[in-house]
């Protein structure tokens, strides 16, 4: 406990420029600190454009508490310029490591998975076993993957031509299944296990028409074993078969997918690159699956 102390106006600018809500505990303040954060928070959620509003506020709020303050006050033990800043490193060191390791955040920049997921959403991903531990594009950890994938999951993945970029589509077939996508209808053929009757089977997905959108797009309802979700086809829009990916010994709309890999389509079915132009997603490519959005 120290009297007669009295936090500097120029410190508090600085701080509040460079460490943003961390400089009201450099001033004493720790309800504004905690009131800054959540506030953070619900920019980040609703509008992440705003964070200049918080970038201007922090420091002015700052400046005006130390103007006001009363030097008699009790100093807290964050109350100090450097303990200030060893608290915003070790909360940065925090969120990078949950960042990189467990759960990271993804801005969604297009339309391919509309309905579900369209332009300026954010997403959570959950990067647990996958093994694929990256941030801002660089890779920080490659470790031996332990994730077991179901068909109708939605992942995000480096896109395999360009690895720099990460994609967001869903899963629809699994190492071993054959896929045929003809007229908008997707036909699965399971990888057989043995002893499971009818696995050689070809099965057609099941799409229910729900609703008309406008005079091109349609709205359906897709199953794949247990997951359900909404698609998007432009009736007027016919397959681009000249441009699918061509898999040796197959016809140009099968596929047969390889060990280690998977076949993903978007939602928006004829607005989507995905397996059918490019091909298969290496298992090592997956950064993790799509938990939250919003």
């Amino acid at each position: 406990m120290e009297n007669h102390w009295k936090p500097k106006g120029w410190v508090a600018i600085i701080l509040g420029l460079v460490v943003q809500p961390f400089v009201f505990l450099y001033v004493n303040r720790a309800k504004y600190f905690f009131f800054y954060v959540l506030l953070l928070v619900n920019v980040l959620i609703i509008d992440s454009q705003l964070l200049w509003v918080i970038f201007i506020l922090c420091p002015m709020h700052a400046f005006l508490v130390t103007r006001k303050y009363n030097s008699t006050e009790d100093r807290r033990w964050y109350a100090k310029w450097w303990t200030t800043l060893l608290c915003f490193f070790v909360t940065l060191t925090f969120i990078i490591i949950l960042r990189v390791f467990l759960f990271d955040l993804f801005r969604i920049p297009a339309s391919s998975m509309s309905p579900l997921l369209n332009p300026g959403d954010h997403l959570i991903v959950n990067k647990r076993g996958f093994g694929n531990y990256r941030y801002f594009g660089m890779q920080v950890a490659k470790t031996t993957s332990s994730f077991n994938l179901e068909r109708g999951e939605v992942i995000v993945f480096q896109y395999p031509l360009k690895p720099q970029i990460d994609f967001v589509k869903r899963v629809i077939g699994l190492p071993g299944d054959r896929i045929i996508y003809r007229n908008k209808n997707i036909y699965l053929k399971q990888a057989c296990i043995k002893n499971i009757e009818g696995c050689a089977d070809y099965k057609l997905l099941n799409q229910i028409k729900k609703e008309q959108l406008d005079n091109d797009f349609w709205l359906f309802e897709e199953s794949i074993d247990v997951n359900t979700y909404s698609i998007l086809i432009d009736v007027t829009k016919k397959d681009r078969t000249s441009r699918y990916f061509s898999q040796d010994n197959s016809l140009l709309d099968e596929w047969v997918v390889p060990s280690g890999h998977y076949f993903v389509l978007g939602d928006n079915r004829d607005n989507s690159s995905d397996s059918r132009y490019w091909g298969f997603v290496p298992k090592e490519n997956i950064i993790g699956t799509v938990t939250f959005t919003w």
